[in-house]
């Protein structure tokens, strides 16, 4: 609400149609970009949390590919069926999908349902976006400059993202493990929790035998 009622002030009634236009064009581009990427996320993580940061590191690459397509997609229209301030806002504002992209780390806070953590990178997008986008348009930077304030203000809610997942996701410190394991079945999962980037400074010794090995 607020966002309308300072573009309605700040915008020309063609600016304002061109911001609309600019929304509604790249956020079909974003639909396009997942493709229900993030919905198989979730439920692969929900189903298998050991595998959770390889989850993320095989989509997010899938992702990645699928939104520089997209924007690509995006820049062509712009250029051709384009002009004017409408064209450079739409080509600024698309910028936004590889940033979206990048915001699969969202996904897992929510899968695990640290919903909170989810919502404080959510809100810090959209004050710093809604703030810049102000500054841009009291400064006389138009259409052009609410765009750009915008994903600015993606590229802020991105950075608060990495910043919650890190500290969730603290890596192991130098230390040494010995696991005695009861079975070849349980040596495995051993060894498969062993390769999370997580333990990647941890030294961990495997060995059958059990409780009586281990004493």
């Amino acid at each position: 609400v607020a966002s309308v009622y300072v573009l309605t002030r700040e915008l020309t009634v063609a600016a304002y149609g061109g911001f609309n236009y600019m929304l509604a064009v790249v956020y079909l581009g974003l639909t396009l970009s997942d493709l229900g990427v993030s919905t198989t996320l979730v439920r692969g993580v929900v189903q298998t949390p050991d595998r959770e940061a390889s989850l993320i590191q095989t989509t997010l690459g899938l992702k990645l590919c699928m939104s520089v397509v997209t924007m690509a997609g995006v820049w062509t229209v712009a250029l051709l069926m384009l002009e004017g301030d409408v064209r450079w806002a739409v080509m600024v504002f698309s910028l936004v999908l590889p940033v979206q992209a990048m915001m699969l780390p969202m996904v897992a806070l929510q899968a695990r349902v640290l919903i909170k953590r989810a919502v404080v990178a959510e809100v810090a997008n959209r004050v710093i976006g809604f703030v810049l986008m102000l500054a841009a348009l009291a400064a006389g930077f138009g259409l052009v400059g609410a765009a750009a304030a915008l994903v600015v203000g993606e590229v802020a809610g991105l950075a608060v993202i990495l910043r919650i997942t890190h500290a969730y996701a603290r890596p192991i410190p130098r230390i040494s493990i010995q696991a005695f394991c009861e079975s070849v079945e349980t040596a495995a999962a051993v060894q498969s929790a062993g390769e999370d980037r997580r333990l990647g400074k941890a030294h961990l010794k495997i060995q059958m035998g059990g409780m009586a090995a281990a004493t």
